[in-house]
């Protein structure tokens, strides 16, 4: 999480630091965090806005804004399970970890799936143009 701020920071973005953390994180995607709270690899694929901890849509904003491209295998797997799991009404689910297949259908979960679904949209746009 420490990366966004370096990543919305237009002179620290381009930072070594930045980049080299950067590199760290696109090497674990789908990979158990070293966190115990958070060491499940469902976490990644468990969505949140505004962004409260890393999952793939906040590392893929993050590294965007840091410069990586999706043309780096590590970026593109990212966007490929993106692109999978779009819902056929265009949205994303919150989460799509194991341990949690039912949707809330809560009002407070409907608008937190627009708010995931628009962060996507623009991670895709970002990317893919």
């Amino acid at each position: 999480m420490v990366l966004r701020a370096f990543a919305a920071h237009p002179a620290y973005r381009k930072s070594e630091a930045a980049i080299t953390a950067g590199q760290l994180l696109k090497s674990r995607f789908f990979l158990p965090d070293s966190y115990t709270s958070y060491q499940a690899p469902g976490y990644w694929v468990r969505f949140d806005y505004p962004f409260w901890w890393n999952n793939l849509v906040a590392a893929l904003d993050s590294l965007s804004l840091i410069g990586f491209g999706g043309d780096d295998p590590q970026i593109r797997s990212g966007l490929d399970w993106l692109i999978d799991h779009q819902e056929e009404d265009g949205t994303w689910k919150v989460t799509y970890a194991q341990e949690k297949v039912m949707e809330s259908k809560s009002a407070a979960r409907q608008q937190t799936k627009i708010w995931v679904t628009l962060a996507i949209c623009r991670v895709l746009k970002r990317y893919l143009g």
